[in-house]
């Protein structure tokens, strides 16, 4: 009992304010191991914020942690919009939790064509991947390695083939989402500086 009005006092912190933007993602893991769900709409809020370690923690609580499928749309536009490598990255692995052996031919597409964009970051490909495959059921050949080298990690052929089971008009990025989510695409940065989520 002690440790749930602990959270909820954090919460209300939170809320208030009161919470620095450096501590925001410890915060957040915080609620995300006591599976603190009354908190998932304040966690969602903050995929908008300005600090991407603060938006990537949101991402993680929400779609990793607790695999909560209502969020696959925000990783799937998280993925193709946010400026911040390591926040897409992020969203491939929510993808990939929230999907897990399920062969989504739609999810599968838009991860393995991020991992096939040479424009992409390798963070970003490299999660792409490990997702796709986590959606695939097929284990990462290897295992996960700490240096990712695109020729030599990637199996191509197992690429290929989930492209050629998974057909469609280029990326299958979920662009119909709710309009709430449509929306984080006006979030601004601090500063003057561009829009959080809109990529040049």
């Amino acid at each position: 009992m002690g440790e749930r009005l602990s959270l909820q006092e954090l919460l209300n912190d939170l809320r208030e304010g009161h919470v620095d933007d450096a501590d925001i993602p410890a915060v957040l893991r915080c609620f995300a191991d006591g599976f603190f769900t009354e908190a998932a709409e304040d966690i969602e809020d903050l995929v908008v914020h300005t600090w991407p370690e603060v938006r990537a923690a949101a991402l993680e609580v929400l779609a990793i942690r607790w695999r909560i499928a209502d969020y696959r749309p925000l990783c799937e536009y998280v993925l193709r919009y946010d400026v911040n490598p390591d926040v897409r990255a992020t969203a491939a692995r929510g993808l990939g939790a929230l999907l897990a052996r399920t062969r989504d031919k739609s999810a599968l597409r838009q991860l393995l064509e991020t991992l096939r964009d040479p424009g992409e970051d390798r963070v970003v490909r490299y999660a792409a991947y490990l997702a796709a495959l986590e959606v695939a059921g097929a284990a990462p050949l290897g295992g996960v390695k700490e240096r990712f080298n695109l020729r030599r990690d990637v199996d191509w052929k197992l690429v290929n083939d989930l492209l050629a089971e998974s057909p469609g008009d280029g990326p299958a990025w979920c662009l119909d989402c709710t309009v709430e989510v449509m929306e984080l695409n006006r979030a601004t940065a601090d500063n003057g500086r561009s829009t959080v989520l809109g990529r040049d």
